[in-house]
């Protein structure tokens, strides 16, 4: 089953419905529904892993409950729960929007005007359509920075800083530690985003394809807005293919970044809730 995605340039877009299978599970909430045939389940049931593939603790096994008495204050007033967060708590039009527009990439070491996280997300979501005419990939590059919206920018530098920091207070045991504390914090994030815009995990193919987009975007943009490098980023980075763009990277202002961010919703996310 085929949509077609028409842009104000004139642009006819054919995209590809993905299916529960494909996309590794429904994007419809299924908390607390059953459907009126589905058989009543029998013998020990397995247990559900959270996000982080743990499994989730019962409280009736006298464990703790988790703590939700701490929270972040939104741009648009709200209280976003730092634990036992879901789909609801997330407002891509307005607090993730909003908030990637006023995020600086690399830290905020980009000289000139903020470049935001929100257009480092559309231009890359512009990219990826106009390369591959898959709107499903563009649709999962424009979300795939929505956490930064509770979790900030973090650079990679800092995140291998506090990896080396760790190892120094609590030796081999802290080995891995700071990466999963972050890449789980990051995918408990990103489970809520999705089903909020209406989408369902992207499968193994789809998380390769933002991978190498992301990566073109970050040589790009450290070649088009960044002062000359002193030293090598890497080579990955450095021999990283650059995306095509119509024109040169110039930083928007905050509110066409937002703007721009939410247009892309609508016509990429066209079954993302709204608050």
């Amino acid at each position: 089953m085929k949509t077609q995605l028409v842009f104000e340039d004139g642009r006819k877009i054919k995209r590809r419905a993905l299916s529960p299978l494909e996309g590794e599970m429904s994007a419809q909430p299924t908390e607390g529904v059953a459907g009126r045939e589905a058989p009543a389940p029998s013998g020990p049931q397995p247990v559900e892993p959270t996000p982080s593939g743990l499994p989730a603790i019962s409280p009736s096994r006298g464990e703790k409950a988790p703590d939700h008495s701490y929270w972040k204050q939104t741009i648009t007033g709200r209280a976003f729960p730092m634990t036992g967060f879901s789909a609801l708590d997330i407002d891509l039009h307005g607090d993730v929007a909003e908030g990637l527009a006023r995020i600086c990439r690399f830290g905020g070491h980009v000289p000139g005007n903020t470049y935001c996280v929100a257009q480092h997300c559309v231009v890359g979501a512009d990219a990826a359509m106009e390369e591959t005419r898959d709107a499903n990939i563009a649709a999962y590059f424009l979300l795939h920075d929505a956490h930064e919206f509770v979790f900030g920018d973090m650079t990679t530098p800092v995140a291998k800083w506090l990896a080396t920091i760790a190892a120094e207070l609590y030796g081999g045991a802290a080995h891995g530690m700071v990466e999963t504390l972050i890449a789980t914090a990051k995918a408990r994030l990103d489970m809520a985003i999705w089903r909020a815009a209406g989408l369902p995990p992207p499968a193994k193919t789809y998380r390769a394809a933002i991978a190498d987009f992301d990566l073109r975007m970050l040589a790009t943009e450290q070649r088009q807005l960044l002062m000359p490098a002193p030293k090598s980023w890497g080579a990955r980075i450095d021999q990283a293919r650059p995306i095509r763009l119509r024109g040169g990277l110039t930083a928007w202002p905050v509110a066409r970044a937002a703007e721009e961010y939410r247009d892309r919703l609508a016509k990429l996310c066209p079954n993302a809730r709204r608050v």
